[in-house]
């Protein structure tokens, strides 16, 4: 068996219409639902966005963090078409929280 491993520049988007025109056999992606018409979808892991702030940050040395205290933060993001940007952006809208991307 040969195995070979990239990474798609195209995100998560790339790789789910590789899927589709079968010029891919699997993909590991992070997609907010469970049901991707045309493909079969199987869990391997929850995701847990996490929070990057540099060190003297007033959140910095705060033991959890809500959505809620993000909320007025200038964001600087993953591209949305990457899954994991997906998730973290659902994770916001569940919290009511509306970002203002920096760039």
């Amino acid at each position: 068996m040969r195995l070979s491993l990239n990474v798609a520049a195209t995100g998560t988007d790339g790789l789910l219409a590789d899927q589709r025109a079968h010029t891919l056999d699997l993909a590991f992606v992070g997609v907010p639902s469970t049901r991707i018409p045309g493909l079969h979808v199987h869990g391997l892991a929850t995701f847990q966005p996490r929070l990057l702030v540099p060190a003297g940050h007033p959140l910095a040395s705060a033991p959890s963090v809500s959505p809620a205290a993000v909320a007025d933060e200038p964001f600087v993001g993953l591209s949305p078409a990457t899954g994991s940007a997906a998730e973290a952006f659902l994770a916001l809208v569940d919290a009511h929280v509306v970002r203002r991307d920096r760039c």
